[in-house]
């Protein structure tokens, strides 16, 4: 068994290291556990992927528009130089706006589209449900021939 007179020198350096400003609850707990909770909640998931050929990227960003208009996501921003289209499905009173990123690339003949969306807290939607309504999205891209 420890000295008694070692121990309550320890028990005080204790209290008096855990009493230190740095480690209050706000400071240092609150941070941590957030970023934990965050990880948790906003997985990044695989990019939705599509292969195309014969098409481009400005006529798959021009199909793609009225397709998830159809599904209640806007177009935020389009550039079609760089491949990129910003949307979103809009906040309502009831859940926060869900942003999806589209990146379009050719390779030859062959336009690759992939959308890549992060559920954050406040949408109602699930993951598979949203996936479902992208990939049918993608799915509704036509080449030129058709």
């Amino acid at each position: 068994m420890p000295d008694p007179i070692q121990f309550e020198s320890l028990r005080r350096s204790l209290q008096r290291f855990l009493k230190l400003d740095c480690l209050n609850i706000e400071g240092l707990w609150f941070p941590l556990v957030k970023a934990e909770i965050l990880k948790a909640k906003f997985k990044k998931l695989k990019p939705l992927k599509l292969a195309v050929e014969g098409l481009s990227v400005e006529r798959a960003f021009s199909q793609l528009r009225p397709i998830l208009a159809r599904e209640g996501i806007k177009t935020v921003s389009t550039d079609v130089s760089m491949g990129v289209m910003k949307a979103e499905n809009p906040a309502t009173a009831f859940q926060r706006a869900l942003p999806i990123d589209v990146f379009a690339s050719e390779d030859d003949n062959l336009l690759t589209v992939e959308m890549i969306f992060t559920l954050p807290s406040g949408v109602g939607a699930s993951r598979d449900t949203v996936k479902k309504y992208l990939c049918d999205a993608l799915n509704q891209l036509l080449p030129k021939s058709q």
